[in-house]
């Protein structure tokens, strides 16, 4: 997605529409992404600023994801300053991907800065003595010792690039259109250079696709050198694209990528196919992304829940594998403990400083301390022993738990990515962490429960919930339902009467539904009678065996079940 700093030049113009409205709504479409309501010119606008790693950009859109349920507190900062502020002005740093948005509120003058750069995008808030007020993502300084981005600091702006120094002499980038005779001059020496690597190198704001158009408007490839290219040919080509800065002549468009892809820019590109134009590049953009960030509000918030919870995976794997390695070390116990008593009964064949003792007939070698007497040798093997055979009674429970700790962790990890809500992320982020329970005045909303034709059917969102369905709400005469060998919810079903086939399969259709298998076209679910369904002994949280089971084969859905909580 080339969202340059020609592309932040056609953002600036669409959102300066909007200078002189007023905010009259914010509210937090994603994890790292912000919506602003501006008034202004008789209709309401719709200003999304996304620092998101893949999706970063800024756009006017007619909709947005459903708002986070707490807002987070960046967002109650924003609408501090912000609510009923006037939209001053609205600027590009020059030929950056930066957007400064000057507000007026009660709170006195802020700026909101937008930094549309991959996986470094932020949001923030600075004030009038640029100092950050707040930040979508909080850079510490262990993350950026040059730029942390944290509440009280100074703001810092990215730093300017300068040229390509292993083409170009040291200095600035320079602007073909401002200093027209100075690019000529630091093209024409870098003649052995790429047409892309000087393009790259000289020109401010210029990424690689727009070096590509450049080239493309030069009639020469990227990987041309510039002496065959001609210095003043590529110099009229970069003119035709940076001019666009000076007359704003803006011709959004879409289009299809070398690689096939939907992909968008300020201006009609050439050697692509599928060439759309959009009256705005805010058109382009919604086309070309398709609400992908929107469509999973909790995207950038599932990513980071399981990005903390492989890590606790990962941790705990590699405790396990230390733990196998150590517990085939104390296969060696005794033969530390032989080592300790030959040293001792060969004492006086050992002298001073040997580093070995040999027993040929035996077909032993010992290893000695050159430092130690034979008696403190047999004592430090002696000690060997001790310490493997106390680890040989130790480890064993020890690789148990690690091993366990693994397999909770796997299942947080299934169930982080079928969470339908910020709770539950929060709920698994917690269980992940060994976090203590919520305080007793905290009302947690338990299990979700459905009913069908006088039934009713239960559902664990996680290992936890899948304890309490299975082992507290149930009755002994209830049907216990789960995905055969996949990891996901534990649905109990129960009623005044003995469920009939159909409702059965309506509950296995629910089970696939709240597990790992959501996507597959059929699923087998186990159906056994609670009565039969015993917790696995020492095992992780939800790890259940069970006995009278049959398998009913299901398409995953919630068909015509109602949700009574």
């Amino acid at each position: 997605m080339p969202f340059d700093a020609l592309a932040m030049a056609a953002m600036t113009d669409e959102v300066g529409v909007s200078a002189g409205g007023r905010i009259q709504k914010i509210v937090q479409p994603s994890r790292f992404s912000i919506g602003l309501a501006i008034y202004a010119g008789g209709k309401q606008h719709w200003l999304l600023l996304s620092a998101d790693p893949r999706f970063a950009r800024i756009q006017l859109t007619s909709k947005l994801a459903k708002a986070f349920p707490t807002p987070s507190p960046f967002v109650m900062l924003l609408r501090k300053y912000l609510d009923g502020a006037r939209v001053a002005a609205v600027e590009q740093r020059w030929r950056e991907r930066v957007m400064t948005i000057h507000c007026e509120g009660s709170e006195g003058t802020v700026d909101v800065v937008c930094e549309v750069m991959g996986k470094h995008s932020n949001v923030m808030l600075v004030a009038a003595d640029s100092r950050i007020l707040g930040a979508v993502k909080h850079v510490r300084v262990t993350e950026s010792r040059v730029r942390p981005i944290l509440p009280g600091r100074t703001y810092v702006p990215p730093p300017t690039q300068d040229r390509d120094q292993r083409i170009f002499p040291s200095g600035p980038r320079v602007d073909p259109c401002d200093r027209p005779d100075e690019a000529l001059m630091l093209l024409s020496r870098a003649s052995s250079a790429s047409v892309r690597q000087a393009l790259l190198g000289l020109l401010p704001g210029c990424g690689p696709f727009l070096a590509d158009q450049i080239s493309c408007r030069a009639d020469v490839t990227p990987e041309m050198p510039v002496g065959r290219a001609g210095a003043e040919n590529l110099l009229r080509a970069a003119q035709s694209l940076f001019d666009l800065y000076r007359t704003r002549d803006w011709q959004p468009s879409t289009f299809l990528n070398a690689r096939g892809q939907p992909d968008f820019s300020p201006y009609v590109p050439l050697l692509v196919s599928d060439v759309s134009p959009t009256p705005l590049l805010s058109d382009a953009i919604s086309r070309v992304v398709e609400d992908a960030e929107s469509r999973d509000g909790l995207g950038s918030a599932r990513r980071e829940a399981l990005q903390v919870i492989e890590r606790a995976l990962h941790a705990a794997q590699r405790r396990a594998s230390s733990l196998e390695y150590g517990l085939e070390a104390t296969a060696e116990a005794e033969m530390y403990m032989t080592y300790g008593q030959l040293v001792l009964s060969y004492a006086h064949a050992i002298r001073p400083k040997q580093t070995e003792l040999v027993l040929p007939e035996m077909e032993t070698v010992i290893p000695l301390d050159p430092l130690l007497t034979p008696p403190q040798n047999a004592e430090k093997l002696f000690r060997r022993y001790h310490k493997l055979r106390d680890a040989r009674l130790r480890i064993p429970g020890l690789l148990q738990g690690a091993e366990v700790e693994a397999a909770r962790l796997q299942d947080l990890a299934a169930f982080a990515r079928m969470a339908g809500s910020e709770g539950e992320l929060r709920a698994l982020l917690a269980d992940t962490r060994s976090e203590p329970p919520e305080p007793k005045k905290v009302r947690r909303r338990g299990p979700p429960h459905f009913t069908l034709n006088g039934f009713t059917a239960i559902a664990g969102r996680n290992a936890r919930e899948n304890e309490e369905v299975t082992f507290r709400l149930s009755g002994r005469g209830d049907l216990w339902l789960h995905a055969r060998e996949r990891t996901g919810a534990h649905v109990i079903l129960h009623g005044s009467s003995s469920p009939d086939g159909d409702t059965i399969e309506a509950a296995a259709a629910l089970a696939a539904y709240f597990s790992e298998a959501r996507g597959d076209t059929a699923v087998d679910v186990i159906v056994a009678p609670v009565r039969d369904v015993r917790k696995v002994p020492g095992g992780p949280p939800g790890r259940v065996t069970y006995r009278n089971s049959h398998t009913v084969r299901a398409r995953p859905g919630l068909g015509n079940w109602t949700r009574a909580q």
